[in-house]
């Protein structure tokens, strides 16, 4: 019932950075002490938490974990509710300016299984690959998004206090608000849910096409409800990108809509054309708006 539903559309794999599915398929049926070459071997830290619930996979790693080292939480501070145990695993860039690496990490829960090891590695991996100014930073990409949201509704506050926008230059500063604003919204839905659900549907193809893996069958049915998550929340936040731009361009006047048609339909173009690769992603695994 579920066979195929992990296939990505040709076109959605042609916009992604190449996924790493020769290290993967080797790390599944690697020994422990393979494990911990091939992690040196890629200058990835990997370190473990002792995680208070119970295990949900069959298929927990124990023979690995024994050989990992716990993981210093004062160096993730802000990220404490990690370590509840509703999350297996974790992966953090050493690009990342919140917590204190020198090397990209991978953390696991003391009951993660392969499929989590698998998962978080895929993100160390692929983030390697990326170019030097595209490496992954969560804080700053954050960061980046709330300030050119906060500039937008800053905007409108004024264009609800005068009733219009009073100037030229304040119709041109709310729009490139706009324009930043929702460059980020699908720089973070590339990034980062889109990523989420590349990893859980390569993994998921390797349970239906290679069951000499032995992958847990729990995990892969888990995986349709977070790749359904990932796919529904980068749907949301698309729609509400594109839907700032659709009101912002009825509510100046028809001067000013003249000046910067074009530059809206470069963002509305934008937009279009990353729906459509969301929708590549995600289906058939989620229909979106």
């Amino acid at each position: 019932i579920f066979a195929a539903l992990f296939v990505l559309s040709s076109m959605a794999r042609a916009q992604f950075i190449p996924f790493p599915e020769p290290e993967i398929n080797s790390l599944l049926i690697m020994t422990p002490a393979q494990m911990s070459q091939f992690f040196a071997s890629k200058k990835i830290d990997v370190f473990k938490f002792s995680d208070p619930n119970e295990p949900t996979s069959l298929d927990v790693a124990y023979d690995y974990l024994a050989t990992l080292n716990q993981v210093d939480r004062s160096k993730f501070i802000q990220y404490g509710d990690l370590f509840n145990g509703y999350v297996m695993g974790f992966y953090f860039s050493r690009h990342n300016t919140t917590v204190d690496i020198e090397r990209d990490t991978i953390v696991l829960s003391n009951k993660a299984d392969r499929w989590t090891i698998a998962h978080e590695t895929s993100h160390a991996l692929l983030d390697q690959r990326r170019p030097w100014l595209q490496k992954k930073n969560e804080a700053i990409d954050l960061e980046n998004l709330r300030n050119a949201k906060e500039d937008y509704e800053e905007s409108m506050r004024l264009f609800r206090s005068f009733g219009s926008f009073p100037s030229d230059e304040l119709v041109l500063r709310t729009f490139d608000s706009i324009k930043i604003w929702t460059a980020a919204v699908v720089k973070f839905t590339h990034d980062y849910e889109l990523e989420e659900v590349r990893i859980e549907r390569y993994l998921g193809s390797l349970f239906e096409t290679k069951p000499q893996l032995k992958l847990d069958p729990r995990t892969y049915q888990k995986s349709f409800w977070y790749v359904s998550k990932n796919c529904a929340m980068a749907g949301e936040k698309l729609k509400n990108a594109r839907e700032v731009i659709e009101y912002f361009s009825t509510i100046i006047s028809d001067e000013h809509r003249k000046i910067i048609k074009d530059k809206i339909g470069e963002q509305l173009s934008l937009m279009e054309k990353q729906r459509i690769l969301i929708e590549g992603t995600c289906l058939p695994m989620t229909l979106l708006y």
